[in-house]
């Protein structure tokens, strides 16, 4: 879990272990009444009476509060979420939690509004300075985040935020007032924001038996293969003759028969930002044995499109070969190159792309699930392991089953090559 600060040492003064701007004098989460929350007020002058709405010209709500109780937004404890806004309100006090943006503070006193620097204002006055959600979704002075998720400016994130990320906030020493407060250092919401692996691309099959491993050989990454110094190129992924094989992803097909690799499809996709943020590459991605082709070269394909059905054609016809897809990965720098990519089994080249990919895939996936092959690599040269890139990038993998008895002498469950201690490999992310 990452610990609260922006950096060791570097807290911002006067700020608290997540960004949360503290009152002169005050030390951790000194300025709260007495049961540690904000007391949603401040004084001002010696007198320490609260401001007076008198004289304000700040605008009006402009459309009317809707309070729900929304699974993924997180308002502290007497708190309720105003839809309409965005807000975290305490109508019983007429208060709306903060703090908020510098806009909406220079806004607030520019319009002689209430309390403006504190913690919280009167509902209706952040309600007017904050406008409509269905106007502007992030509050004034901020933009979205690119994962959409939470809003932002130059140093901090503001909420509502996830449940999930208030839980991390807290497991990683962020204290009651700022971990359910609406301003965290934004370094440190990114780095509990949810992860979005698993959500870019289909799986390819409906069913799942796991790897082809008969008398002809093994269908694991890590299998060898005759006269191939490099081992297998793909992995087999078994299933009966006629079941229909999915497209993972979007992208240009062409098709075409090899002797080795009997009727194929080659698809080529963008690699997901999900595991290659900012590099702008593309796999090519083959799935060769097939029984029928449903798809013509030069066809763009969607994601889920049933482009064939598996096989036994090539030399997956011998009879001691289970029927299987073969599929394999190749990284490019380009669509160009995606495009011409062979395919031919022994050649394990490395390019530039496929090694770029390599140290972001560890990071942005197999670090983050703790995933892991426990027999073989997860790339060669250009080419990922197919199930390792697949699992990161695909959650709807059917749960792993035994196949009919016709097949049950030739598979191999996920879990006996690979491990991961964030899920579960047989059944899926």
């Amino acid at each position: 879990m990452p610990g609260c600060l922006d950096e060791p040492g570097t807290r911002p003064e006067g700020e608290d272990e997540a960004g949360e701007t503290l009152g002169e004098g005050s030390e951790g989460e000194a300025d709260t009444d007495s049961s540690g929350e904000d007391s949603g007020t401040e004084t001002s002058g010696e007198s320490g009476e609260t401001e007076s709405e008198t004289g304000s010209s700040c605008p009006p709500p402009p459309v009317a509060p809707e309070l729900v109780d929304d699974p993924e937004v997180f308002c502290k404890p007497g708190f309720a979420f105003d839809a309409s806004y965005r807000l975290c309100v305490d109508e019983a006090e007429g208060l709306a939690l903060g703090p908020f943006p510098p806009a909406m503070v220079e806004a607030c006193e520019a319009c002689g509004g209430v309390d403006c620097e504190a913690g919280s204002w009167p509902a209706d006055q952040a309600r007017g300075l904050r406008g409509a959600a269905s106007e502007l979704p992030c509050w004034p002075g901020t933009t979205a985040h690119e994962d959409g998720l939470i809003c932002v400016d130059d140093e901090h994130a503001w909420g509502p935020f996830l449940p999930a990320m208030v839980a991390d906030c807290k497991a990683g020493g962020g204290g009651e007032l700022t971990c359910e407060s609406m301003r965290w250092a934004r370094d440190f919401a990114e780095n509990l924001l949810p992860s979005t692996l698993g959500a870019d691309w289909v799986w390819i099959l409906p069913e799942d038996y796991g790897l082809r491993d008969d008398s002809g050989g093994g269908g694991a990454f890590s299998a060898p293969r005759l006269n191939n110094p490099g081992g297998h190129s793909g992995i087999d992924v078994l299933a009966p003759v006629g079941t229909p094989l999915l497209a993972p992803c979007a992208g240009p097909v062409f098709t075409g028969y090899d002797g080795g690799y009997g009727n194929y499809v080659q698809l080529s996709c963008p690699v997901p930002e999900t595991l290659a943020p900012e590099q702008e590459l593309w796999t090519s991605i083959l799935f060769a044995h097939l029984d029928t082709l449903a798809v013509q070269s030069g066809q763009e394909v969607q994601p889920g499109q049933s482009i064939g059905t598996v096989g036994k054609t090539g030399n997956a016809g011998s009879a001691t070969i289970n029927p299987h897809v073969h599929f394999e990965l190749a990284i490019h720098g380009s669509l160009g190159a995606a495009q011409s990519e062979s395919h031919a089994s022994s050649n394990h080249s490395p390019n530039d792309a496929g090694d770029s990919f390599a140290l972001s895939f560890q990071e942005h996936c197999l670090d983050v699930l703790e995933f892991e092959s426990t027999t073989g690599p997860s790339m060669k040269g250009r080419r990922v392991d197919p199930f390792l890139m697949m699992s990161c990038l695909s959650s709807d993998k059917p749960a792993l089953q035994v196949p009919s008895a016709s097949l049950q002498s030739a598979w191999t469950p996920w879990s006996d090559h690979y491990a991961a201690t964030e899920f579960n490999v047989d059944e899926g992310l």
